[in-house]
């Protein structure tokens, strides 16, 4: 009997469940018929909570208390300039957590953002469920092909959450590639524009058979729709401030109305040269004592000049991807369009004219991501071999070892999996340890990057600085999801962890992911470390031992439901990681190690 598995595009905007049954991919209706849902979550001030459609009604009247395009804050650091800028937009309180992490606020509760991915996942399930008639968990679930090593880990861990079995995340771009090519045999290069709500990803593929190779991608993750419903709201915001001397830039719901009228406007401009806009009781007082009701004509000549210079961003970022992948122009046989934005005429009059080919108009620019999504499930859960994927990494790592010079260590568009070594040497006499500060980006300097979290490492034997040797052994899997460790030059693993910067939970709710073991099952595994190391283990055994110690979750641990509403969570107190040259030894790393993993709010329990 075939097997059913759900393919879902988590969207910034909205999102959307596929499944392949009797052969065929369907679109999974939410409630209402509608096949897409809002990313959206509504909670009030005594705890209720409304997703989806819902969520957006709310939107309207109390924008503070809705959450949406929270996939741009997912595996964020608070202190980034991108969430500084989310901070000016967006009407919901953003606040930070003692990890560097932001979290959401609704209502009077503070989610973290993988719990809000999770509600939003969880939300799809139940819809499949109802759909399809019987429960269905197992799913591949897409990201922005530019996402980086946090962001895919938050996604993946709020499918965890959602009580998902994630069988792979899969990037835009190419889950949309997949259901495009499943009916096409011949060889060909394609070239997937994705222009979303919140992304913009670009990736180029060659098809063969059905084998679908990943070149090279690219994109921006903080560029999209909600980037053009900014421009506009920006011009209505002027044309108020010019008429009538007031500023509606402070009056959230004022502006949240602007938004919606934006939307609809961009949207009615894809099929008209120009429309309305009409707003009545803006505000209760226009500065006279009357009400203000704010109207306009806005042409699409109008829309097309203030969103030129983004149009224009992503053409920059698609031909930088050509280059990569050493490919020109006329080496691209197909244009997929993926994302409600790809709708604009501006968008598609200006990539067809640089390629001199029109886009292809047979695949749905809103639905292609969750089908091919869905076709990959399909394929790993029944055990076919019908889709072959030869993915890339998006965004290159690299580190700096203790106050050492950035390096890279696998750059962008490395295909994956991927493992590799890399030497370095102590800079420092008598160093029994190292910090390895892990990044992620394109800059050439550590602090121009995405900071991942760091590799302490110990166990040298003192000697002059320059003289200990040690390797940093690189892995990622086929979801570009890292692991590092640390060898000597005889391939002796030292004792090495890697910090990053999780959430833990209250008691009231256990994670999948980054829970410790306590008492008797901690010291258990403590042992087998220690033993393990002690006997010189083959590096992928180091590796086992690693995450059973600090990563994985024991198989006997009791499992607890998820609360409709999730408590608000301690954090990991760590904002960068510990040196360890004055470590010496494991027992002292494993005591410092301890100390820095107790929450807040629960000093006695061990981690």
């Amino acid at each position: 009997m075939t097997e059913l598995a759900l393919g879902i595009d988590l969207g910034t905007t909205n999102s959307c469940i596929a499944v392949v049954r009797n052969g065929q991919t369907e679109i999974v209706p939410h409630a209402g018929g509608a096949l897409t849902v809002p990313s959206m979550i509504w909670i009030d001030d005594d705890g209720a909570m409304l997703v989806g459609h819902q969520a957006k009604q709310k939107f309207l009247t109390h924008p503070k208390n809705t959450i949406y395009g929270a996939k741009r804050l997912m595996g964020r650091r608070f202190s980034g300039d991108e969430i500084e800028d989310i901070r000016k937009r967006f009407f919901y309180e953003i606040a930070q957590n003692d990890a560097g992490e932001p979290m959401v606020k609704a209502g009077n509760r503070y989610l973290d953002l993988v719990e809000v991915g999770a509600t939003i996942l969880e939300y799809c399930k139940r819809a499949a469920r109802d759909y399809l008639q019987q429960p269905v968990d197992a799913a591949v679930i897409s990201v922005p092909a530019y996402f980086n090593q946090r962001q895919r880990e938050a996604v993946k861990l709020a499918g965890e959450r959602a009580g998902l079995d994630v069988l792979r995340i899969v990037n835009e771009p190419t889950a949309a590639a997949v259901a495009y090519g499943v009916t096409h045999r011949e060889r060909q290069r394609i070239l997937v524009y994705d222009l979303g709500g919140g992304t913009f990803d670009v990736t180029v593929l060659e098809i063969r058979d059905q084998c679908y190779e990943v070149l090279a991608t690219g994109g921006d993750s903080f560029l999209g729709g909600i980037d053009f419903d900014n421009q506009l709201v920006n011009y209505f915001v002027s044309l108020i401030k010019s008429r009538h001397k007031v500023d509606v830039g402070v009056d959230y719901t004022a502006l949240q109305r602007l938004r919606s009228a934006a939307e609809s406007a961009k949207i009615d401009l894809s099929s008209a040269t120009a429309v309305p806009i009409v707003v009545p009781f803006l505000l209760p007082n226009d500065g006279t004592g009357k009400p203000l009701d704010f109207e306009s004509r806005l042409t699409r000549e109008n829309f097309e000049e203030m969103s030129r210079p983004l149009v224009l961003k992503t053409l920059k970022l698609m031909n930088n991807v050509l280059l990569d992948a050493k490919l020109k122009r006329e080496d691209i046989n197909e244009l997929v369009f993926v994302g409600g934005m790809t709708r604009m005429p501006l968008v598609e009059q200006i990539i067809t004219k640089h390629f001199g080919k029109k886009p292809r108009k047979d695949v749905h620019p809103d639905e292609v991501v969750a089908q091919g999504a869905a076709i990959l499930a399909h394929s790993i859960v029944n055990d076919e071999d019908a889709v072959e994927l030869l993915d890339v990494l998006p965004v290159s790592i690299g580190v700096a070892v203790d106050d050492g010079p950035y390096t890279t260590l696998v750059a962008h568009n490395t295909r994956v999996p991927h493992d590799s070594s890399h030497t370095f040497r102590t800079s420092k006499d008598g160093q029994t340890g190292v910090t390895i500060r892990v990044f992620q980006g394109e800059g050439d300097m550590a602090a121009e990057n995405e900071y991942l979290g760091g590799l302490n490492v110990a166990g040298f034997e003192p000697a002059p600085a320059g003289s200990v040797e040690f390797a940093v052994n690189v892995s990622l899997d086929r979801d570009s999801i890292l692991l590092l460790a640390a060898t000597g030059q005889n391939g002796r693993p030292y004792f090495s962890q890697f910090l990053t910067e999780r959430m833990v939970e209250k008691e009231s709710f256990k994670p999948t992911l980054e829970a410790e073991p306590k008492g008797d099952a901690k010291k258990a595994l403590q042992a087998a470390a220690r033993a393990a190391l002690e006997n010189n283990p083959a590096p992928e055994q180091h590796y086992a031992s690693a995450r059973a110690l600090f990563r994985h979750k024991p198989d006997d641990r009791e499992e607890v439901p998820r609360p409709t509403i999730p408590p608000v969570r301690a954090d990991w107190e760590i904002d960068e990681p510990a040196t360890s040259d004055d470590t010496n030894g494991i027992e002292s790393l494993l005591a410092e190690a301890e100390a820095k993993y107790k929450t807040k709010e629960d000093d006695e329990d061990e981690f």
